[in-house]
């Protein structure tokens, strides 16, 4: 049986909370919130407590004494959440719409595991290992020498996170995964415990289940990988798999391009165990991550039983498989660094390529001043041009406040706000009221219920006119989500933009996800614009932390389910491009053109 009882549990359900070793900077100079707070900082709980308690409802900080003492200190400071919960409801009471105590309620009452949505009961574990489950519960097949761990302290940790799993994790049941079994099945493998990297790995493998890329183990591995890489740079070429250097100065064999195996192995067999390790997401976005993932070549070995050699040898073939080449490279214990191109070098790419036709790059969706304020430059700067094209190819993801810059020149002056994001917050908790402006409002996500005081009553009449006729492509389990939120975006939103009218080309590819997901459609069905390129990688998450309690453990989880204004979910499906334009080979390299762009200029240069 496992042991689902109470145990002390470390959580953050909305934004990281203040430690009880360092509690948040002073708001006031005097009464009994400041010197509770001196207190706490000088390591006195009980009398910071004391003090903090005594904090009366007419005080302006009492709102956030409540929280602090109910949650930071007593909840998640001296795990103690019994004790803290009459204090964050004495706040709810007060402020039952307030975004941050709504938050503090569900995060405190969840920790104290009182009023939950979804109970979790012990089950019997399996005696057999389901076979679909071995990827993760035999793993791993290196001799891990990281710490051990007892079996008793990470079956609490694994009964905490199926409390998170049931009642915070919104893609928990989207797929029908059987993840209750798989988690079954993972602390069927504990045993009398688990070196800390078997477990770290095991965990990982366990959440691609949900096919969620979000989702993650945020701790690194203390030491147990295997680190021996190969050389080179593996890219996504359709169905097969090019082999460049590591700059991209050229392929390793410029006739050779492709790999057929490694180490004498079919490179299928390798791209079978790297995906071991991906999200079972959206396949545009597995299949550029497991390729990703092919030069870590001596932790693939293992899975494949192969020696750890100081050598590789890649076997190469050209295009039409008539030449191949038998090439050997150095294994190296120097880590992968990935190129990541900063705000500042895409304002630096920002130009006119063409007369009259702009090029605006965005490699990452940044929200400091600079980087929008380089946006809203690039506009002025091509307001008179015939076209222009927008190139978010590899864009990650980032904050909202691209989109909400962008897409306002795109808007008609006076035209009706335009509906771009419908999510749903997952409520972990029964609380007494929904709340009436909603649950997403936090850190400028720009998400809200028809309710919030947030919209105007002609924006609100709109979105309950939007919403009577919006349909999901995946219905919502009953009884486990908010009302639906709203984002939506009017020609007003940025003061500063201009209606630009004339042909706008997209540049798009699986490399783009979260928030360029978001952006992306946005801007498709935009009357003049074009995504040009391949489908997005699919993900629009609202994350949230949490910490195992004995291992330690950071993981994060998506709290919202997040769909197109069309309907379909963005996570697992993305945002398809109106013309679809895979690259070619030579556009991976550095100096090797980029035929995509040519594409695209072609398009806005019209016919000669």
């Amino acid at each position: 049986m496992n042991s689902l009882g109470l145990i002390p549990l470390v959580i953050a359900l909305a934004a990281p909370a203040a430690s009880a070793q360092t509690p948040p900077a002073d708001q006031s100079s005097h009464g009994a919130y400041a010197a509770g707070l001196t207190a706490w900082r000088k390591g006195q709980t009980n009398e910071a407590i004391a003090l903090l308690s005594k904090v009366p409802e007419d005080d302006p900080n009492f709102l956030r004494a409540m929280m602090d003492l109910g949650v930071h200190l007593l909840a998640e400071g001296i795990r103690q959440p019994e004790r803290g919960l009459p204090f964050v409801e004495r706040a709810y009471r007060k402020a039952p719409n307030d975004l941050e105590v709504v938050h503090a309620l569900i995060r405190c009452q969840l920790l104290a595991r009182t009023n939950l949505g979804s109970p979790v009961a012990p089950r019997p574990l399996p005696k057999t290992m389901r076979d679909e489950f071995k990827f993760f519960t035999s793993a791993p097949k290196f001799a891990d020498a990281s710490r051990k761990v007892r079996g008793d302290r990470l079956l609490a940790d694994l009964d905490f996170l199926e409390l998170i799993l049931a009642n915070v994790y919104s893609y928990a049941d989207r797929r029908g995964t059987d993840w209750r079994g798989a988690l079954d099945a993972f602390r069927a493998s504990i045993g009398d415990g688990l070196p800390i990297d078997t477990f770290i790995l095991r965990l990982r493998r366990f959440l691609t289940l949900f096919g969620d890329p979000h989702t993650a183990v945020r701790t690194t591995y203390r030491g147990g990988i295997p680190k021996g890489r190969a050389p080179f740079m593996p890219v996504p070429d359709g169905h097969r798999v090019l082999a460049l250097k590591p700059d991209r100065s050229a392929f390793l064999d410029p006739e050779c391009r492709y790999i057929a195996a490694i180490d004498g192995v079919a490179i299928s067999e390798w791209l079978n165990v790297a995906g071991f390790d991906v999200p079972r997401a959206s396949p545009q976005f597995a299949w550029r991550a497991t390729i990703d993932a092919l030069d870590r070549i001596d932790y693939l070995r293992t899975e494949l039983s192969l020696p750890l050699t100081n050598t590789t040898a890649f076997t190469l073939v050209s295009a039409d498989t008539s030449k191949t080449n038998l090439l050997f490279l150095a294994v190296t214990n120097a880590p992968a660094a990935p190129r990541v191109e900063t705000s500042e070098e895409s304002a630096r790419r920002t130009r006119e390529l063409d007369p009259g036709i702009g090029y605006l790059r965005i490699a990452n969706m940044a929200a400091d001043t600079r980087s929008l304020a380089q946006l809203d430059e690039a506009m002025a700067q091509f307001r008179k041009t015939r076209g222009l094209i927008i190139d978010v190819r590899g864009n990650g993801g980032g904050s909202q406040d691209t989109v909400k810059t962008i897409l306002p020149y795109f808007l008609s002056p006076g035209a009706p706000m335009r509906i771009i994001n419908v999510a749903a917050y997952r409520l972990p908790v029964k609380l007494p009221q929904q709340c009436t402006e909603g649950y997403l409002g936090l850190f400028d996500r720009g998400l809200y219920p028809v309710t919030s005081t947030n919209w105007a009553e002609a924006q609100r009449k709109q979105i309950t006119t939007f919403l009577d006729g919006f349909m999901p492509d995946w219905k919502l389990p009953a009884d486990k989500f908010s009302a639906w939120h709203v984002m939506a975006i009017s020609p007003g939103t940025n003061p500063k933009a201009y209606p630009y009218t004339n042909a706008v080309v997209v540049l798009t590819d699986a490399g783009c996800f979260s928030a360029t997901d978001n952006f992306l459609g946005a801007l498709k069905g935009q009357p003049n614009v074009t995504l040009l390129g391949m489908t997005s990688g699919g993900g629009r998450g609202r994350m949230t932390g949490y910490t195992l309690p004995n291992t330690g453990l950071a993981l994060t989880f998506c709290q919202m389910a997040s769909f197109r204004a069309n309907g379909d979910l963005f996570d697992g499906r993305g945002v398809a491009p109106d013309v679809v334009l895979e690259p070619k080979p030579e556009d991976h390299l550095a100096n090797g053109g980029d035929s995509v762009l040519e594409a695209a200029l072609k398009r806005l240069r019209g016919p000669k």
